[in-house]
């Protein structure tokens, strides 16, 4: 990719000189040379300097549409041709959601081994709103969680396989384990555990609360842990929502989850991948192992 260009996205991304150098290693003079090299080439400014940073120009802002998309024609274009060489990957990176990590990924990843037993499995835990960003930037090959929009345009494949619907995990022995189905008013009092980094969760609930006119959730603990999420319901007899397909890891900890009706949620659920990455042949095949998976469990 053209080195000015580079540097603009650089600068874009952090807003500041220093960091945008250390990035991409150089100095800040080099770094404001390419952006003035850039400018004058454009004959136009792209960035407005203040003291605490710098912001872009209109003109900068739309410049920045045209430069993610020639960075992910870059990307793309030497990924199409790592795939007509064979080249074949060592590593597999995973960005996967709370439903694809418990569940799916460990069985997914076992029988890909079987066809690529060197192939090494990198998955990292992260709401979509980290992991989709690093897909897009190619410092992932899949992103597993809830389908929603995205950008810039055509720079990602989004393929459906499952709906997720949360249910509510309830300790034994509380006066909600002996019922068979929740329903709102069932839930108006009780005291949540909130799992999760992203604010979705927190979303979710809160319009659940507000369509069934229950005023607001009672919030008691915000943990990024399930284990630790599972462990607070266990002791302290507080609920937490949690993808009714993780039933058979919520039964193992000795706890129950239980359907809304209606339901919390009802989120379109599946993969997303970069275009030029659906050839590779690790990729292509992980994708296909996790549809068999989803079909072999009727969800």
């Amino acid at each position: 990719m053209d080195k000015n260009l580079r540097a603009f996205l650089a600068i874009s991304e952090h807003r500041n000189l220093t960091t945008a150098a250390d990035q991409i290693g150089l100095t800040q003079p080099s770094l404001t040379k390419r952006l003035g090299n850039l400018e004058n080439e454009l004959g136009c400014r792209l960035f407005e300097r203040h003291r605490r940073g710098m912001t872009l120009t209109a003109a900068g802002n739309s410049f920045f549409l045209r430069a993610q998309r020639i960075e992910q024609e870059m990307l793309q274009a030497k990924e199409e041709l790592r795939s007509l060489e064979n080249a074949g990957l060592d590593v597999l990176r995973v960005g996967a959601g709370p439903l694809f990590h418990q569940r799916y990924v460990a069985p997914v990843f076992s029988n890909l081994l079987l066809e690529f037993p060197s192939l090494r499995l990198d998955l990292s835990i992260d709401p979509n709103e980290v992991s989709l960003p690093l897909l897009i930037k190619g410092e992932l090959d899949i992103v597993l969680g809830v389908i929603q929009p995205t950008g810039p345009e055509g720079a990602l494949q989004s393929m459906p396989m499952t709906v997720l619907e949360h249910g509510v995990i309830v300790a034994p022995g509380t006066a909600l384990s002996a019922k068979r189905d929740l329903y709102p008013e069932d839930l108006r009092e009780v005291r949540w555990v909130l799992y999760g980094d992203d604010e979705d969760t927190g979303v979710w609930l809160n319009t659940y609360y507000q369509r069934n006119g229950l005023g607001m959730p009672r919030i008691a603990v915000r943990t990024a842990s399930f284990a630790a999420g599972l462990g607070l319901v266990r002791s302290t007899g507080f609920v937490m929502m949690a993808p009714i397909q993780l039933s058979s890891v919520i039964e193992e900890a000795g706890l129950k989850v239980l359907a809304s009706k209606p339901a919390i949620t009802s989120l379109t659920s599946g993969a997303y991948v970069r275009p030029s990455s659906v050839g590779f042949p690790a990729v292509k095949r992980f994708l296909e192992l996790l549809k068999q998976e989803f079909s072999s469990t009727g969800e």
